[in-house]
């Protein structure tokens, strides 16, 4: 099963039917382990997670309910999309305890933390495209300080963190959940921005419009169309990010076709918060015109 990190998973079978081992990379201690503490905190508000199976903490072992390996699609009429949509008003409804110190609560996307994002981006793609250049580096970072900050300043609710189609999979007509460990809390219009402007995706613009109407009418909060624009340019950008790393300092190239979709994509979520972050658009052209260039 595929991974962007270096967590491994592998399916077992015998007559019994199958389970997901997570292999982590090293022992670790089950109480302060943080994918174990969300899943029963998810779990524990009904959201469909993966229910664990059992631990070996000591050769850093983790069995999970297996939840098959169909992901999230649209071929279905939308069915599946719609129930992600559904499945995100859940979560963003989850209300904090009156002890607030484990995962998601204590932890936050702020300003500097989208602002780490962003360099890792821009540190990854000039040496992918052969343009490392320390004034455009610093003008790139000047430029989306802005959207940093604005997104900061945003109400928070409980986010996925990485909300997108490879993470949600569909068992059994429902769509449940994965990868989720790196849970905290953002704005409301991340984890949407991540659903319906996935590099992976296969949505149409109509489809993103209907979904992103869906969203609208349950959520408990408005969200307007520049509060939802700030976060998918963000998203967008540490998502190719992501892909230029991998490539990178890691090897792994085969994140480099979703590079271009995940640039046209920010190209066009930028369009939605013109004016204060028209520097920030042209940054960006010139960004999807090197990689066009270099590709």
């Amino acid at each position: 099963m595929p991974d962007a990190s270096a967590r491994r998973y592998y399916r077992l079978r015998d007559a019994r039917g199958s389970v997901v081992v997570l292999l982590q990379p090293r022992p670790f201690a089950p109480e302060g382990d943080d994918f174990l503490g969300l899943a029963a905190f998810f779990r524990g508000h009904g959201w469909p997670v993966p229910a664990v199976e059992a631990i070996f903490a000591e050769v850093g072992l983790v069995v999970l309910e297996d939840l098959g390996d169909t992901f999230l699609h649209a071929a279905d009429g939308l069915a599946s999309y719609e129930a992600a949509i559904d499945l995100l008003v859940d979560l963003q409804r989850i209300q904090p305890p009156a002890t607030t110190t484990a995962p998601p609560w204590n932890r936050r996307f702020d300003a500097p933390f989208y602002q780490r994002e962003l360099t890792l981006f821009i540190d990854a793609f000039q040496p992918l495209t052969a343009t490392r250049d320390p004034v455009a580096r610093d003008q790139f970072l000047r430029h989306t300080a802005p959207l940093c900050e604005a997104l900061a300043a945003l109400p928070l609710v409980v986010c996925h963190r990485d909300y997108h189609r490879r993470n949600l999979l569909v068992r059994e007509g429902r769509v449940r959940p994965i990868d989720f460990q790196d849970a905290r809390l953002g704005p409301r219009g991340y984890d949407l921005a991540s659903l319906l402007e996935d590099p992976y995706g296969d949505l149409d613009d109509g489809q993103r419009r209907h979904l992103l109407a869906r969203y609208r009418a349950a959520s408990d909060a408005p969200l307007s169309d520049e509060e939802y624009a700030l976060a998918a340019v963000q998203r967008l950008l540490k998502a190719a990010g992501t892909y230029a790393n991998q490539a990178v300092n890691l090897a792994n190239r085969a994140y480099l076709p979703y590079l271009t979709a995940a640039l046209a994509g920010a190209r066009r979520a930028v369009q939605g918060v013109t004016g204060r972050f028209d520097p920030l658009a042209e940054n960006i052209d010139r960004l999807c015109a090197t990689w066009e260039a270099h590709r």
